[in-house]
């Protein structure tokens, strides 16, 4: 979610060229600390060690192995990504780079009131600024750690995703990755309108249960979807969600439920995320709850977290505690967001270096809004008054504000439950930043 921030703040400013840095052999650039370590070289590799540097076999053992000390943080070393990380991150601040308090691997710089930003993903870093800018780091870069590859482009494939940047707006597109999910599932895949019916929610105990191999090829088709629906496909998270909680006793019935996925998006494969902010530059989010659909009579939560009309977070998440009724489970979900729709306000201040508005959440339960804005009701226990009190608290500080949205235009409706017809649409293109789409 804060690369979606990013990319739709900087789109906003009409940025319409962004560069990815690619860092050669970064592990091996990085020198190891902390207590010393050492690896054991197998006879066949220390062969090749010998054959390639004759001096070094005064060293073999006499079983033929090779004992080394690393001086370098070597891929697959526990530290060695965090030292990795450490040594980057001096070097941008070198250069006049903050941390984001709230995501370290977000870093900005201000320069005559313009804010830079830079992305890190190990050693792939997305930078967010200026031509100008742009070419300073790259020579910043090249003197540093000399193997660098560096694309500056509208245009880029970035942790599974192709990234386009047009007007005002970003596009994110996984459509490869799609393919090749489908291609692995076969093609006798019956297309499907919707990625769920209503009863996603419904176990049959009674349901035969996949054989180990057959369970560990589902297992991986869901974690598969789970990468894909962070990413750009918000449309399929209330099944995927569902699904992730089945990996470990998938039945029958829950392998359909997963081709059903898989069909809907055999039929929607060339669907889009599109990130256009607007005019409103504040944080919006939309939390809902569906009172106990799950077999053990818990709730499930949906957020959907918009900067102005750019969806940058969704959650499809089951509650961690039974509740009572619609309107306790309303109150959970509510509850259990503030923090982080809070903590994203003040990221948002940070990547934009200004003073955000008090940001809003959108709620279709008017009994929780009166709750938590007048008080009163009976609680069941502590933890729920504790709850409401907590959402008191932040509307009294004006750390947000909580407003009722009728239940047909709730964006987050999707994520709690499956939707059809033209309520599925609708949602489709709120999150999606869609129009015009058709399911003929």
């Amino acid at each position: 979610h804060s690369i979606m921030a990013c990319l739709a703040v900087t789109a906003n400013k009409g940025v319409k060229r962004i560069a990815k840095i690619d860092v050669k052999g970064a592990f091996i650039q990085t020198e190891m600390e902390g207590p010393p370590v050492y690896v054991v070289c197998d006879k066949k590799l220390t062969k090749l060690i010998v054959d390639v540097l004759p001096g070094i076999k005064k060293y073999v053992t006499n079983e033929g192995k090779l004992y080394c000390h690393l001086l370098k943080a070597l891929y697959g070393c526990v530290q060695a990504s965090k030292l990795w990380y450490n040594k980057l991150t001096k070097f941008l601040h070198a250069l006049g780079y903050e941390q984001s308090p709230t995501d370290p691997c977000i870093m900005r710089k201000i320069v005559d009131g313009s804010v830079y930003l830079l992305v890190i993903y190990v050693d792939d870093i997305l930078v967010l600024a200026n031509e100008e800018e742009m070419e300073r780091i790259k020579q910043a870069f090249i003197d540093e750690f000399q193997w660098i590859t560096m694309d500056v482009s509208d245009s880029h494939s970035y942790l599974g995703m192709h990234i386009m940047m047009k007007d005002g707006c970003v596009v994110i597109d996984m459509q490869n990755f799609i393919d090749k999910l489908l291609e692995e599932h076969g093609e006798e895949l019956r297309e499907f309108a919707t990625p769920a019916d209503k009863n996603i929610f419904v176990v049959d105990e009674k349901a035969k249960v996949l054989v180990e191999t057959e369970r560990k090829l589902f297992h991986t088709a869901v974690a598969k979807l789970l990468y894909l629906t962070k990413r750009a496909r918000p449309d399929i998270m209330t099944p995927i969600s569902f699904l992730c909680t089945r990996v470990t006793k998938a039945t029958e019935q829950d392998r359909i439920k997963l081709r059903r996925v898989l069909g809907f998006l055999k039929k929607t494969r060339n669907w889009t995320v599109r990130l256009k902010i607007g005019d409103i530059l504040r944080i919006l989010a939309y939390v809902d709850a569906a009172f106990a659909p799950h077999p053990d009579a818990k709730s499930h939560t949906g957020i959907a977290l918009f900067i102005g009309e750019a969806l940058v977070f969704a959650a499809s998440r089951k509650q961690k505690c039974v509740t009572k009724s619609p309107t306790e489970s309303e109150l959970v979900a509510l509850t259990d967001n503030i923090g982080f729709v809070e903590l994203f306000a003040e990221f948002l201040g940070f990547i934009t270096n200004t003073d955000v508005t008090i940001p809003i959440i959108y709620q279709d339960s008017t009994s929780v809004i009166s709750l938590v804005k007048e008080g009163g009701g009976l609680t069941r226990t502590k933890h729920l008054r504790v709850r409401m009190e907590l959402c008191k608290e932040a509307l009294k500080e004006k750390r947000i504000e909580v407003i009722y949205m009728p239940t047909g235009k709730m964006r987050a409706d999707g994520l709690t439950k499956a939707l059809d017809g033209k309520p599925f649409l609708d949602f489709v293109t709120t999150v999606l930043g869609l129009f015009g789409i058709s399911m003929t």
